[in-house]
């Protein structure tokens, strides 16, 4: 898979441009923008994180001073500064994924603003393209499927998807419960932790209600997923 084409509309700086990309060969596979600061290098970024995940990434766009709770608050400032003056409510980020020559996918993201520039409403649109013809996807149930087959989840695109000013940063600072989070996730190190949670309760609850209940077993279960999360 790689990114063909980035197309922006009233986000940020660029009220709208279009960027292609090769496909890469010889195992050349590195997308790398350069330019001068302030020339919109971070906010191609912000874009394509925004557009494949929504409000899902605003939890990697640190450099934005992002927390959870400012999606909004982002969109509104990420909003083109003429768009409203003259007359345009909405921003809208696509982004082509080829898999091959022939297959890939196209997700395009649209907010819309009332006329203080307060976001009102968000539109996802998923394309299938085959043979350069594009049908459209049930987005809400199949784009999330579409991004973990062939892109990356949200909780892993920092992976992927970075900021080469923020390297030597991240570089001075602990990361290691960040990454360890990351790959865990990756591994279902996660899923193993949260079902040894729920197998607790569940054997609480039991033996609460139950008097009767085989707690041998349990505690074997339980044991088996103890080993489990540390090999």
């Amino acid at each position: 898979m790689w990114i063909a084409k980035i197309e922006l509309t009233n986000f940020k700086c660029y009220q709208h441009q279009s960027f292609e990309f090769p496909r890469p060969v010889g195992g050349r596979n590195l997308v790398l923008i350069g330019g001068m600061n302030g020339y919109g290098k971070t906010t191609l970024l912000e874009a394509l994180y925004l557009c494949l995940y929504g409000r899902d990434a605003t939890y990697h766009l640190a450099r934005a001073g992002l927390k959870e709770n400012a999606y909004a608050r982002f969109l509104r400032d990420a909003l083109h500064g003429k768009a409203l003056v003259m007359r345009r409510d909405q921003m809208r980020v696509a982004v082509r994924l080829m898999v091959n020559d022939s297959y890939g996918f196209e997700v395009t993201r649209s907010w819309f603003f009332n006329p203080k520039g307060d976001w009102q409403d968000e539109d996802v649109r998923l394309d299938e393209i085959r043979d350069g013809i594009s049908r459209p996807l049930a987005a809400e149930e199949q784009l999330k499927e579409v991004l973990e087959s062939y892109v990356v989840p949200a909780h892993l695109a920092p992976f992927f998807f970075f900021d080469g000013e923020e390297v030597k940063k991240l570089a001075d600072q602990d990361r290691t419960e960040w990454i360890l989070q990351g790959m865990e996730s990756l591994m279902g190190v996660v899923l193993v932790k949260k079902l040894r949670e729920r197998l607790t309760q569940y054997q609480n609850n039991r033996r609460q209600g139950l008097p009767d209940v085989d707690k041998s077993k349990l505690d074997q279960m339980l044991a088996t997923l103890s080993n489990k999360e540390t090999e």
